[in-house]
């Protein structure tokens, strides 16, 4: 049985988390002058926000999660092919899958990207030591920028969408997730270490921040699709929530349509991003 914080999400989360805005896929391939060569590491994968969309620009991606379900969801998503998405099936072939922490990827089993990338999960991991192995794992020549192509680290997130953002529905959320769940917002373990992503990768001297932005989206939810979302996280999921699910989400739902009768929601959501590329160090500086 899995341990993970997001065990039995999987499906909500390939359903209901928002998929990453075109143009933020634009912007890291254009910086990263990607154009279908090289290996791409995807690290805190899911169910492959991230990794369908980026990984149309490598010859080879390595998808890496702790939690099978998240993996299973990936396969069966690639397996399905263009019932889901244009593009996918051919994919099936170029993306491998690897359970597995961050923390745990060995740069001598897995060998060198041209790019590597988290969404929506850098935050989860040991950051510090998860920036030393990946350093490693980038190609030599990326490093000595001996080509005309470019190769680094991107790190997006979108927090999950934005339930946390003040209009009056998204406070009504959180009203009946206290109610339900108590005060204290669940397995946010990620929260130990307040630092931000770009302090983290500056203070690890292994980097440069080349790009720190974020592309906005707006996006309408019903209230099912809002439960669906709550299902795909850690501090909401129906596992959490145990038998009292049914009446949470009759409560949500009562809730929601006192504050929106027409039953549909704007939700705002920025995609942020932090690009970087690595440094030459001494030789066991990111050891």
């Amino acid at each position: 049985m899995s341990t993970s914080p997001f065990a039995g999400t999987a499906q909500y989360y390939a359903k209901y988390r928002l998929d990453y805005p075109e143009a933020l896929i634009a912007l890291v391939r254009d910086a990263f002058r990607l154009d279908g060569r090289g290996r791409l590491l995807d690290v805190g994968c899911g169910t492959g926000k991230l990794t369908i969309p980026l990984g149309r620009y490598f010859e080879h991606t390595v998808a890496v999660d702790p939690d099978p379900g998240m993996l299973c969801e990936l396969g069966d998503q690639l397996r399905r092919g263009g019932e889901d998405s244009d593009g996918d099936a051919a994919q099936a072939g170029t993306i491998s899958t690897l359970l597995a922490r961050a923390e745990e990827c060995r740069p001598q089993e897995l060998g060198t990207f041209r790019l590597i990338a988290s969404g929506d999960a850098f935050h989860w991991m040991d950051r510090d030591r998860v920036l030393c192995l990946w350093h490693r794992m980038l190609a030599p020549g990326a490093i000595r920028d001996e080509s005309s192509t470019k190769s680094g680290i991107a790190i997006v997130g979108t927090g999950g969408g934005s339930m946390s953002a003040p209009a009056d529905w998204q406070k009504a959320v959180w009203d009946v997730i206290r109610r339900w769940l108590g005060p204290e917002r669940r397995n946010a373990g990620w929260q130990k270490d307040a630092r931000r992503h770009e302090d983290v990768i500056k203070e690890s001297g292994l980097f440069t921040i080349t790009a720190v932005g974020a592309v906005p989206a707006t996006h309408v939810r019903d209230v099912d699709s809002i439960i669906g979302f709550l299902y795909s996280t850690s501090f909401c999921s129906r596992s959490l929530l145990g038998e009292n699910a049914p009446r949470f989400e009759e409560d949500l739902r009562r809730t929601l349509l006192k504050v929106e009768p027409s039953g549909r929601f704007l939700e705002e959501v920025s995609a942020g991003y932090i690009l970087a590329r690595p440094l030459a160090v001494s030789s066991g500086r990111s050891e």
